[in-house]
């Protein structure tokens, strides 16, 4: 029969030491885990609550952009009121109120009555720095076997080698020149603005309020208007 061999009662208290010693060290790792789970934890939180308050900015931001560019606060493009008699040579006004916001270019157009009130010219204003364009529509109109004029489209921008220059203040935009027929029927004619666009330097679209203007012929010389001639 083999001798049983006998293990000293200090290997085995060493032993035993041994383990405590590896369970406290495991206790130590878990616990160091916990702890930088709960900084893990906190620096989650605060990293939604940082997301969170960027977004009510962006949304305050944008609402507030947004209110800014609304029509109702925005651009106003406004046609004038001129009046005079049948043989009469009247001028109207169209201008620009950016009521606080920037205008760098612009483009529309006018519906006139060819018969009564025909658009003859139109000159920019001298205070305004910007290039301009009248076409009158629709195209070669005027000619032999083409249709009348009835409509002006007007471009007023900075040409493609220029830096773009806002118009921050209301003023007259250009001048345009009506030739009353001698024929004309008294009356109220008005003067149609539609198909407006802007743009800000950046070439941001710009809404526009639209706001039509006449020419009213009457029996009894010039009525109201900015003159007899352009004066811009």
């Amino acid at each position: 029969m083999p001798a049983v061999r006998r293990i000293p009662i200090w290997f085995q208290k060493a032993r035993l030491h041994s383990q405590e010693e590896s369970y406290d060290s495991q206790e130590e790792s878990y616990d160091h885990l916990r702890g930088v789970e709960m900084k893990f934890l906190r620096l989650d939180s605060l990293l939604h609550s940082c997301l969170a308050l960027f977004a009510v900015m962006f949304i305050t931001a944008f609402v507030v952009d947004l209110a800014n560019s609304a029509p109702a606060a925005g651009q106003i493009l406004k046609a004038g009121v001129v009046g005079g008699g049948p043989g009469d040579t009247v001028w109207f006004d169209v201008t620009l109120d950016p009521r606080g916001a920037s205008v760098a270019a612009t483009l529309h157009t006018i519906s006139f009555d060819h018969d009564d009130t025909p658009i003859v010219a139109c000159e920019k204003a001298s205070t305004l720095d910007k290039d301009f364009e009248l076409r009158f529509l629709p195209p070669s109109c005027g000619e032999v076997g083409h249709p009348v004029c009835n409509q002006i489209r007007v471009i007023l921008w900075n040409g493609p080698t220029e830096r773009p220059r806002a118009i921050l203040t209301s003023q007259v935009l250009y001048r345009c020149q009506v030739n009353i027929p001698s024929t004309a029927v008294p009356g109220t004619y008005p003067l149609i603005l539609s198909q407006a666009s802007a743009s800000d330097p950046p070439a941001g679209a710009k809404p526009f309020i639209l706001s039509n203007g006449a020419v009213i012929v009457n029996t009894s010389g010039p009525g109201p208007g900015p003159g007899p001639g352009p004066g811009c």
